[in-house]
């Protein structure tokens, strides 16, 4: 769990954490990074020898590209970088390109020079497009600029995603869920507490509150368990894919985003909270380590205040039931892309499956309590009657299998 406070914030990063997505060795002799990085070293080299303009220029093409080789943005050298991360490397490189055209005629320094700074940078954003592209439908072929071939890339995977987090069929999670809790090892990061407060609830319905943040590895192990729960009570709109930070605590957990998100069912509202994004926050007064992205309201605040959060994530299930904290620890998802994620969730044997779904069918247990036990093919499940028991020991005791 994340404290709010920032002496928890940052931690060294870990080498050799899992590329965002597999690169595959024939797409580029260089990586991106390394192309982008070197360009920026060219470009500093050129200013040595240009007048005032030039200076100013490759100067400026030199700090955007510093921008776009931020470490907070990569992952691995290999990344096909994700938005809004990705973003920001096209943004500012394209921005370098700019300020890179201006001199093209200046007579201060080689326009071969200048161009061949360009080209480098023009291969860096076409091989990360080339990167996304190839992962995500087998081939480079799309039609378009670099970006825009790299956002298709990933709207293409946000849908693969999100479609396969949450069409886990019921009695996939069920198996899991059960084997989860039922075996000797399970261990629950985070444990739900029976509260008691005014009812919390939206257009007549119970509400889930959930308070969290992007840049949170904890939160980013959650978020599977939520979706995989959530989709039996209704349907989301597709969730953009996401890692945590990539300087932090179990660095670039890969997982879905809330921000922005959709949900309609007719049993149960969701109203998520991103605070932050994933990041690094650059004043002293920020809430988290990471920029802020959304802010509570003053009834989320009152919530969070009444209950003395002090932690990330934070789940608040109609004021019957809080969780400070993730159902399971990130390590289960280690090194796991998306994919790789999204396919153990129906793979009731598998480690990550189980803690996943055993942490959905937590949620599933509560959301059933507080709805009216709606809808019964998913409440009337002896699975979740078995979880529904073991919430009110406090997931202490042996959990027989149904």
């Amino acid at each position: 769990m994340y404290r709010l406070l920032r002496s928890v914030a940052a931690a060294s990063a870990v080498a050799g954490a899992a590329a965002l997505l597999t690169t595959s060795a024939a797409l580029a002799s260089v990586s991106p990074l390394s192309e982008f990085e070197q360009a920026r070293s060219r470009a500093s080299t050129l200013q040595s020898g240009g007048d005032i303009r030039a200076k100013a220029a490759l100067g400026a093409a030199a700090d955007y590209l510093a921008v776009a080789t931020a470490e907070s943005l990569w992952v691995d050298e290999n990344d096909a970088v994700p938005p809004p991360e990705g973003d920001a490397v096209f943004t500012n490189s394209t921005a370098a390109l700019q300020e890179l055209g201006r001199i093209l005629t200046d007579h201060s320094v080689s326009s071969e020079a200048v161009l061949g700074v360009s080209g480098e940078i023009r291969e860096a954003q076409t091989d990360l497009a080339d990167i996304a592209l190839e992962e995500v439908q087998g081939s480079t072929s799309a039609p378009g600029s670099a970006i825009s071939k790299w956002k298709t890339a990933f709207s293409t995977l946000s849908k693969q995603i999100s479609k396969a987090t949450t069409s886990v069929p019921q009695s996939t999670v069920e198996l899991a869920a059960s084997d989860y809790l039922s075996s000797d090892e399970h261990e629950l990061s985070a444990i739900p507490q029976p509260i008691t407060g005014p009812a919390l609830t939206l257009e007549g319905k119970p509400e889930l509150f959930y308070f969290g943040a992007e840049g949170c590895p904890f939160c980013g192990v959650q978020r599977w368990s939520m979706a995989v729960a959530l989709a039996q009570f209704g349907t989301f709109s597709p969730l953009a894919v996401q890692v945590s930070s990539t300087t932090d605590l179990d660095r670039a957990t890969h997982t879905l985003s809330f921000y922005k998100a959709k949900y309609k069912s007719p049993y149960v509202a969701f109203v998520p909270v991103e605070a932050a994004t994933n990041q690094p926050c650059r004043s002293e007064t920020c809430e988290f380590p990471w920029t802020p992205l959304q802010a509570p309201t003053a009834g989320e605040q009152e919530i969070l205040a009444r209950y003395e959060v002090e932690g990330i994530p934070f789940l608040d299930v109609a004021d019957s039931w809080a969780t400070s904290g993730s159902y399971a620890n990130p390590a289960v998802v280690s090194g796991m892309s998306w994919q790789q994620i999204a396919a153990t969730l129906s793979e009731p044997a598998s480690v990550a499956g189980q803690a996943i779904d055993g942490g959905a069918e937590i949620l599933a247990a509560q959301i059933c309590e507080v709805d009216g036990e709606q809808p019964a093919r998913v409440c009337d499940s002896g699975v979740l009657r078995h979880y529904q028991e073991e919430a009110k020991s406090g997931f202490r005791s042996s959990f027989p299998p149904p």
